[in-house]
């Protein structure tokens, strides 16, 4: 693909940013560390914006701002950028952004750890939509593991009491948590899985742990006691590969999959959330979100190839066969 110079190196910068947003966050040592992410990431975001916007209009004169004199000349800001290219207001990836964003323009005495908890979600589905679209607008792809496209997140219940933050840190930061607790779950039911990722728990007794993510412990007696082991799981962190994710993988052993190949697959081998969410995830809750694939798919899928070098034949074979037999059915 053709880009211009400066379009380069917008994306060399933006490419650099989104990666040190990741490094400073999944870094538990670091004291500011949501302050830095968001810089970063808006930062990222601004000039991915801006780099498109020259492709668009063939001109790099899109994002500058007219010059008085006298002065510097100026670039447009993010919000210009996020009007121009994502114009409906309610658009979900936009909404992503400009809370991000927004948070990072607040009076640090405002910004506290357990925030972390309300806009993990957000910064992990904000990263994968940045990847998304540098790979859709311009063919890009990080040179990183998708592992280390997840955001590290420390659950602490604690951290979620609205009494307990009043105390710690007075009334004005006790509000201003409270007013944000409630946008973004409001955010949540209105823009769905494209706007945050949810931490999705499961509940088993400790008989059966292994896909438990809370678990309810019992006597020597067995009775059960009341003592839960909270172990959040994040699917950014489960399920880390998407569909583009999956091809790469398979590229780098020298595999050509196309995203109709995932589907037969998945097709041949009943892969469904409910199935297998031991393979793949996808948000129940909202509607028309990305699937989302474990490690143990990848190998699942690797096996089989290995097995059987027309194993991919056969599958798209036998979901041609499945989509023939429900024409006829519905003939």
């Amino acid at each position: 693909m053709y880009l211009r110079k400066l379009t380069k190196q917008l994306l060399k910068k933006s490419e650099e940013s989104i990666l040190l947003a990741l490094e400073i966050y999944n870094k538990p040592t670091v004291l500011y560390r949501l302050e830095s992410f968001c810089i970063f990431f808006t930062n990222a975001w601004e000039l991915i914006l801006k780099a498109y916007l020259i492709e668009q209009y063939k001109s790099a004169k899109v994002v500058f701002l007219r010059k008085k004199p006298g002065e510097e000349r100026k670039t447009i800001s993010i919000d210009d950028c996020l009007g121009r290219i994502f114009s409906n207001v309610d658009d979900p990836i936009r909404k992503n952004i400009e809370d991000i964003s927004e948070l990072r323009n607040k009076a640090t005495h405002l910004i506290i750890p357990e925030l972390e908890a309300l806009y993990v979600g957000l910064f992990q589905r904000g990263v994968i939509n940045y990847v998304e679209h540098l790979s859709k607008w311009f063919s890009r792809s990080l040179e990183i593991t998708p592992r280390l496209l997840t955001i590290a997140f420390s659950f602490n219940p604690e951290n979620v009491e609205l009494i307990s933050i009043r105390k710690k840190y007075g009334a004005e930061v006790s509000v201003f948590y409270d007013i944000i607790r409630q946008r973004i779950a409001q955010n949540v039911v209105n823009y769905g899985g494209q706007y945050s990722i949810p931490l999705d728990f499961k509940l088993a007794l400790i008989k059966n742990p292994k896909k438990a993510d809370i678990i309810l412990s019992s006597g020597q007696t067995g009775e059960l006691k009341g003592q839960l082991i909270e172990v959040p799981r994040d699917p950014g962190r489960t399920h880390p590969y998407l569909s583009m994710h999956i091809l790469e993988e398979f590229k780098k052993e020298g595999i050509e999959l196309s995203y109709h190949d995932i589907l037969c697959i998945r097709e041949k081998e009943n892969i469904t959330p409910e199935t297998k969410p031991e393979y793949m995830y996808q948000d129940k809750v909202h509607k028309y979100t990305s699937p989302q694939y474990s490690p143990q798919f990848i190998e699942f899928v690797k096996h089989k190839i290995a097995t059987n070098s027309k194993y991919v034949q056969i599958c798209n074979n036998h979901y041609r066969s499945k989509r023939g037999m429900r024409e006829k059915t519905i003939l």
